[in-house]
């Protein structure tokens, strides 16, 4: 989602997001496709919380969105894992945003620093964009960003994945760098 600064903090406008991804399709959208989009994702009601925790940053601010949102977990096996690990986190990530949001609160606090694959879309939000590595799932990829995603496997973060970028993403990088990943299994319950 673009943002634009305003009032010290930063807003989403859904009409520069799809412009700053492709100037054509901007263009041909109807103004009612693009309202429809800003009501069905809920754009001014994001930048009222946007607004009130511009403040805030990683995992202080997905804290901050499952306190909002009302969102309570429970997961299991997370006392299995050895603190000092690192861990590759291949989620199917079925409910779209709140497991993310849970999985960078819990393993943010206990298995710093976190880097979790996302829709570079995303990197609009900037409260969590040191939490974020862009993935274009809709064109070419910048080399920027696969530099990024180069660092963080040979860094010491934990990486969070969708299932589905695992084989590709995940043997390609170890082509180039040897990675000590840990495996344990986690259940989440919302």
């Amino acid at each position: 989602m673009h943002t634009k600064k305003s009032d010290n903090y930063l807003k989403i406008d859904v009409e520069k997001v799809i412009a700053g991804k492709s100037q054509r399709l901007a263009k041909l959208l109807p103004g009612f496709t693009i309202r429809y989009l800003k009501r069905i994702i809920h754009q001014e009601e994001i930048n009222d919380f946007l607004k009130e925790n511009h403040h805030k940053q990683g995992v202080d601010f997905t804290d901050s969105v499952l306190e909002e949102l009302n969102i309570r977990y429970k997961i299991e096996g997370l006392e299995n894992l050895n603190p000092n690990g690192r861990y590759l986190l291949a989620s199917n990530h079925p409910l779209g945003g709140p497991d993310g949001i849970i999985l960078i609160s819990i393993f943010g606090r206990k298995f710093a620093p976190i880097k979790f694959l996302v829709n570079d879309i995303l990197m609009h939000v900037k409260n969590v964009e040191n939490v974020f590595l862009p993935i274009n799932k809709h064109g070419g990829q910048a080399k920027a960003a696969a530099i990024q995603l180069e660092n963080a496997y040979k860094s010491n973060a934990t990486i969070r994945m969708e299932k589905k970028f695992y084989s590709q993403s995940y043997k390609a990088s170890t082509r180039h760098c040897a990675n000590t990943y840990q495996w344990a299994q986690l259940e989440l319950f919302l």
